[in-house]
């Protein structure tokens, strides 16, 4: 009986999802914030429960699994399906409907390089010193692999400062390197542009030594990611479900493979590594945290950053505590982070009510988001901010989403975008004047 009701729950947001459409198909395959939050979240958070529950005597690091808990999980799927189903339902097409930009308009349009090149000079000589100051990738360029990945846990667990400042300050130059990448991006694209695409490519050198600089290997995926998604909204209609995209992604995991096999200093390729991780590499933490927290040992809130409650209370890092759990942490010894999703803080906090809220707040939120993003007036601003904040915003399906209000590095780039892109995003710039982009959003 237990495998017939998890194998319902486990289908039921599946069914759900491939019966939530519009015109142009299924609506969670098409580029917007919260259809890819949604996408992420199924594919980081439930895809893989059917591994952990066909494996009763353990996955990974868990040495056993608790058949109940997977079932909580899966039955948390169908809240956050339903969640976003009800929010496009309730808000309607005007929040839910994908823009797609105007390709005529994107290949004339004209882009002020000038703001991405002061960025670029700025970022450039931040990411060498950074490298040069003593980084793992010197380590992993000497050979030294295991060395290099033992000094980045160190950097994260020293809390290391750059220049004197602390380092998640300075990555707010580099998210907004990112946002201005993806602006050229578009351009080389839709115009089929060399120029664009040499310039990209150097501002990818520039982002990636810096992310890279810790040997993480997440730096590689953003980009790609973005360069599916922005090819996706120009040339496929918002739509991920183009051949060429499931080309790409199928290159994705072969290049992290080969990646990953030199980062870890593995002698043989593990191609199914990049799946592994992707399908189970934040759900393991997520089931130990809902596993672990009940009603009798709820935290009420304390995972918040304790700036909420202008420092009244100490805040409980879930995604370290996961860590430990999940390791088998002992005192004394080196350790990390292993994030879950907003479900997993949802759940700590305040249970089941908690997912249900926090899954409404969000996608609400998320359907606010894409339907003020949609009033962006040039296609390829428009278009750049919409795939990076798809992208950004959507790590919420793998980390905690209490500080996301406060996300300083969103905030960075919309100011940015606001100061040096006012024109692009309050008046037309577009040309010729007629384009159909015109007619779906004229100017007062």
């Amino acid at each position: 009986m237990e495998n017939l009701s998890f194998f319902f729950l486990y289908s039921l947001p599946f069914i759900i999802l491939a019966l939530y459409r519009d015109k142009d198909g299924i609506c969670v395959l098409r580029v917007n914030c919260a259809n890819v939050l949604m996408l992420f979240y199924l594919i980081a958070n439930h895809i893989g429960l059917v591994w952990l529950y066909l494996h009763p005597d353990g996955v990974k690091q868990l040495k056993e699994i608790n058949e109940q808990t997977v079932l909580v999980l899966a039955f948390y799927s169908i809240i956050v399906v339903v969640a976003y189903v009800v929010s496009g339902v309730i808000l309607g097409t005007r929040f839910s409907a994908v823009r797609v930009p105007d390709v005529r308009v994107l290949r004339v349009e004209k882009i002020n390089i000038t703001p991405i090149v002061l960025v670029a000079l700025i970022a450039l000589p931040v990411s060498i010193a950074k490298v040069l100051d003593g980084s793992p990738l010197l380590d992993l360029l000497s050979g030294d692999a295991l060395g290099a990945n033992a000094a980045r846990v160190e950097a994260v667990m020293a809390g290391k400062s750059f220049f004197g400042i602390k380092q998640s300050y300075l990555n707010i130059i580099f998210y907004i390197l990112g946002f201005a990448g993806t602006i050229v991006l578009v351009a080389a694209l839709a115009k089929r542009s060399t120029k664009y695409t040499i310039f990209y490519v150097a501002l990818f050198l520039v982002t990636s030594t810096y992310w890279f600089s810790n040997v993480s290997k997440g730096f590689i995926v953003g980009p790609i990611y973005s360069v599916i998604f922005v090819f996706a909204l120009v040339f496929s209609k918002g739509y991920l479900g183009n051949k060429m995209i499931w080309r790409g992604l199928v290159l994705v995991l072969s290049v992290v493979s080969v990646f990953t096999a030199w980062v870890m200093g593995n002698e043989v390729i593990n191609f199914l590594y990049p799946l592994e991780r992707l399908l189970l590499g934040n759900l393991v933490p997520q089931y130990a945290v809902v596993n672990f927290f009940g009603w009798d040992n709820l935290l009420y809130g304390a995972s918040v950053p304790s700036w909420y409650s202008f420092g009244q209370h100490e805040q409980f890092l879930i995604d370290v505590w996961a860590w430990k759990e999940v390791a088998r942490w002992q005192v004394g010894q080196n350790f990390y982070s292993a994030p879950s999703s907003f479900v997993s803080e949802a759940h700590a906090n305040f249970h089941v009510i908690g997912v249900i809220i926090e899954s409404l707040v969000i996608f609400f939120s998320f359907r606010i988001i894409d339907f003020y993003i949609k009033k962006v007036r040039s296609e390829t601003v428009y278009t750049a901010l919409m795939v990076f904040s798809s992208l950004h915003l959507s790590y919420i399906s793998v980390t905690p989403a209490a500080g996301k209000p406060f996300d300083y590095y969103y905030w960075g780039v919309l100011l940015f975008a606001l100061y040096f892109y006012q024109w692009s995003i309050f008046r037309s710039n577009h040309f010729p004047r007629t384009a159909k982009s015109f007619k779906r959003f004229p100017s007062k």
